[in-house]
């Protein structure tokens, strides 16, 4: 039984490895002001998903930061992201964009 475990962690492990690494996806953090009601935040993550290449996004209300993942070659311009926030009600402060990781780096 234990080895049947063993071997269905290890499938599990690189069938997962294999999905993370395709499209080779990048994030942006994205700081935020005026963050406090979390249905304006519903507002704000609802519009960042329509945005063309985005694949997620996560909010932190608390520390007032927006995690937004975006696929293979999406790159997401200041403007559009500030034009949307500021639509949200809110105002951006920063944005950083932290590159995929390549393969065996």
């Amino acid at each position: 039984m234990l080895r049947v475990a063993s071997i269905a962690t290890v499938v599990l492990f690189a069938v997962s490895s294999a999905f993370a690494g395709e499209g080779m996806d990048a994030h942006y953090h994205l700081w935020v002001n005026g963050m406090t009601s979390s249905y304006k935040a519903y507002g704000l993550e609802t519009k960042l998903e329509t945005l063309e290449g985005v694949r997620g996004v996560r909010i932190d209300l608390e520390r007032g930061l927006v995690a937004v993942d975006v696929g293979e070659g999406t790159r997401l311009e200041r403007e559009d992201l500030a034009r949307v926030i500021d639509e949200s009600g809110f105002t951006l402060r920063k944005v950083s964009r932290i590159p995929p990781i390549e393969p065996g780096r």
